[in-house]
């Protein structure tokens, strides 16, 4: 059966594929970055790094529209190499001028982490850019759990020996298994936004994430709440012993610029 709209939604994209390509010669890409915060310290303890498009017509074009598009034709390594460069530029600058730098998580994709130039790539930026790699964490999804056991192992312990800390995103929405967790050298894990949204008005969501803490804890792991924008989010979390918050209930992503302001007039580095 034909269906126009299919075709219609087929062309906007193939559309969008070739703007993405042209835009990754033209460097039409920024990061913002998002504090991550100690709740009862105030202290921020980090930030993410955060992707943006600007579009020439469209003007800024979120990461869950471009990323997809990246991931589908190939260009997510290309794409995310060139943002992971922005940063370390970024983390260079920082680390000259501030007393005290900090964490700055970068999201990786499963495709990306499948590639077995990625632990050379990040080695080799590092000396590029000539950062202490402590002041890197690397993200991935759960969804990285489902590529070979002894590869994704053997790529996060080299990317370990480096001295970047991991952290697995989005948690318990994917593939988590207590079995890979166990084995896998992580350092923390975030509770995705979705659990957190549901926190005010669901017990069953409450006790999710009482219980995602409790086996942290057991584990041995970091703990982040993402998501955070409401005062009775945050009574909760901070109820359970969860203080270490992202969100708008503390800030948006903020421009490069305004960090070190967000810092000194908000925040004191932990």
């Amino acid at each position: 059966m034909y269906i126009p709209e299919l075709d219609e939604k087929r062309l906007d994209e193939l559309r969008l594929e070739k703007e993405l390509r042209s835009s990754l010669q033209q460097d039409c890409f920024y990061v913002d970055y998002q504090p991550k915060i100690h709740s009862v310290t105030k202290k921020m303890i980090g930030v993410e790094a955060l992707a943006r498009w600007i579009h020439p017509q469209k003007g800024v074009i979120p990461p869950s529209v471009f990323i997809p598009i990246a991931e589908k034709y190939g260009l997510i390594n290309e794409l995310e190499e060139r943002v992971f460069k922005k940063i370390c530029e970024h983390i260079k600058e920082w680390s000259d001028r501030l007393e005290f730098p900090f964490r700055v998580s970068v999201n990786i994709s499963q495709l990306h982490f499948a590639h077995k130039n990625l632990y050379q790539f990040i080695k080799d930026t590092l000396t590029e850019f000539d950062i202490d790699a402590r002041y890197l964490e690397l993200e991935i999804t759960e969804s990285v759990m489902i590529m070979d056991d002894k590869y994704v192992i053997d790529q996060f312990s080299r990317i370990k020996q480096l001295g970047i800390e991991i952290s697995m995103d989005d948690f318990g929405t994917g593939y988590s298994s207590l079995n890979y967790i166990n084995k896998l050298p992580i350092d923390r894990i975030k509770i995705d936004k979705s659990f957190i949204d549901e926190i005010v008005t669901d017990q069953k969501f409450r006790s999710i994430i009482k219980t995602i803490v409790t086996m942290a804890d057991y584990l041995e792991l970091d703990v982040i709440a993402e998501g955070v924008e409401k005062e009775e989010q945050l009574t909760f979390l901070t109820s359970i012993d969860c203080f270490k918050i992202q969100g708008y209930f503390y800030s948006p992503p903020v421009q490069k610029e305004q960090i070190s302001s967000f810092i000194y007039k908000q925040f004191k580095i932990a």
